[in-house]
Formats: C-alpha cells, structure tokens, sequence
C-alpha cells in the first residue's frame, strides 16, 4: 500500500468525525501571571509564540518555551502560569475582564518578562475517550521547539498560523481554520513517529502495510457487506493472521471497526446532508432502519434524529459567535 493511500485513512477518519479548530486567543502576559482551564469536550493546544511559561497537568509540571505546542487531547484541566507560585485566574474569568494589546489579548497587569501564547480547542462530533484518533494519544502531547525545527513543514505551519491570526486581511478567518487542519495532523505525524514500534496504536497501525490496507479498503466501502473472510481474501493473507494483527494494531477486530466507521459516516451524513434516515442507513450498509438506529445510538449516545437536530443547533451557535470564548466547541 502506498503512503499517500495510508494517509487518507487517517484524513477520512479526521473528516468523518468532523475536525474543526479555533483560535480563541493568543494572550500576552508580564510575570507574575497564571490561568486555569476547566476541563473541555474538545482537544485544547497552546502555541508559546514568545517568552517561556510553565503547564500544570494534576502532577505534571512542562517548561515551555518559543516554539513549544502543546495538546491536550480529552481537554483534560490544567493550568498557564509564568510560576508555580503565581495567582492563577480561571480562564473564564480573564475573557470577560480582558484587554488587548496590539491585537493580543492582555493577561494580568504584571511588569516582568513577557510571554505570549496562542491559545485554541479542536471539537470532533466523538469525544477524545471514543475518537480513534484521540483515543490512543496521552493525556498531553508535548512537540518542544527543537523537534518542531527539525520539521520544516510543521514550523512553517506554527509560522504561518501565528502570522495569520495577527492580521487584519481579506479572508483571515479562512486561512486561520485550514491553518489549524494543517496543524493537527502534523501534529499526529510528529507524536506518532516519536514513538517505538507498536507505541502509537490506532495511528501506528497505519505504518503496518497489511492492516493500513484492510482499513483502507473498508473506507473506500462502508456499505459493503464486509466480513473477516472476504477482507483477508482481498488483502491475500488469512483470515486468523489478518484477525490477529487488526485487533493488536487498532485494538477493535476489523468488524467491531467498521460499525464504528459507519456510524461516523452516519453522522456526517445526518449533519451535512437532508437525507432521510433510511437513505442513510442504506448507505452505510444497513438495510434495517431499527438496526441501524440501534447501532448509532450505542455510539453516538441519542438516535440520529435527535443527533441531526442536535447538530443543526449547535451549528446555528458557532456560526453566530465570532467573539473569543472558553475552550468548548462542543456541549
């Protein structure tokens, strides 16, 4: 299987659970200085774009400096501070009482070293525990300035991201959320080839040329009546060493997997399309409507009605909000 071929695996995944990235500010604080984040339905990142600060995770403690990118993918609570022993605000706080500072929003009234940081949150329609990407990253992924140098690719993105969020130009706000698509899967790239071999999971699958295929060929046909058989069949390879190989990688056996996948696409398609519910089932390879409501309420948590007025709401929200807001791009 060809690289570019694994790599649309990856893209599909990120498509079907629609990625969506926001910018929600990039502060500039003077020691002393400290904010808290609740915890988030989405993946929180934090871009230090000058000065250095600390992150505190539970027990953690991470030094950063220029350059540093930080994910959290569960959105878990942490905190910002120039000092473990600085006053820490909580966030929602700060942007309610927030001022700027040549299109920067100020953090404190502190007089020491400044640093600056560019603060956003990534929502998926899976939440991080469930999301096959999300799922198997750390609590923190932590990319330090010298391993983004050493990736021409991932500091231009830093560079061009930082550089377009600052503007004030013709279709900033554009530039800004493909910047931000860009961004996250470098990310993925950069965590997952830091890892040893079988240390990155689902995503390390994706370097396993046998299981990189079968998953390619399930997504190239959701609707396809697939089972193990017919996979290995296509693939060349037995039934028992495809099996075996699929869970060790992804952690689901290949069927498991697919459920999992049409009900993505499900979701996409109740999101973005007017289909009605048994067109979609059809095209996500389900000929019994029940059957299929069943399936997509086991994964999404509410049938896909309510999951489509849902998200036609929640839609109507973030396209009516253009001003900052606290790291939550889901409810």
């Amino acid at each position: 299987m060809n690289e570019g071929a694994v790599h649309d695996v990856l893209g599909r995944v990120l498509e079907l659970t629609h990625l969506r990235g926001r910018v929600y500010c990039h502060s500039s604080a003077r020691a002393p200085w400290g904010i808290c984040f609740d915890a988030s339905a989405g993946a929180v990142f934090h871009l230090v774009t000058a000065g250095t600060c600390w992150l505190f995770l539970g027990e953690q403690r991470v030094a950063l400096g220029p350059g540093d990118v930080v994910l959290l993918p569960r959105g878990s609570a942490h905190a910002l501070a120039d000092h473990a022993r600085s006053r820490r605000i909580p966030l929602a706080a700060w942007l309610a009482a927030r001022g700027t500072v040549d299109h920067r929003m100020r953090l404190g009234d502190g007089q020491g070293v400044e640093t600056q940081v560019l603060c956003g949150v990534y929502a998926f329609d899976v939440p991080g525990a469930r999301h096959p990407a999300l799922r198997v990253l750390p609590e923190l992924v932590h990319i330090p300035a010298k391993k983004t140098r050493g990736r021409p690719e991932l500091a231009e993105t830093i560079a061009g991201l930082t550089r377009e969020h600052d503007r004030v130009d013709l279709g900033r706000s554009l530039v800004v959320s493909r910047l931000l698509d860009v961004l996250f899967v470098q990310l993925l790239r950069a965590w997952v080839d830091d890892q040893p071999a079988g240390g990155a999971g689902w995503l390390g699958a994706l370097r396993d040329s046998l299981v990189a295929a079968a998953l390619s060929l399930l997504h190239e046909d959701l609707a396809a009546p697939w089972d193990v058989a017919t996979l290995a069949a296509r693939l060349g390879t037995s039934r028992p060493t495809l099996a075996r190989r699929f869970v060790a990688e992804v952690g689901l056996s290949p069927l498991a997997y697919l459920t999992q996948a049409r009900m993505h696409e499900a979701a996409r398609l109740a999101r973005e399309t007017d289909r009605s519910l048994t067109e979609i089932a059809e095209a996500v390879g389900y000929t019994s409507v029940s059957a299929f409501n069943r399936a997509f309420h086991r994964e999404h948590g509410m049938p896909p009605g309510a999951f489509r007025k849902h998200g036609a709401a929640q839609d109507r929200r973030e396209a009516g909000d253009d001003a900052p807001a606290a790291p939550s791009l889901t409810e």
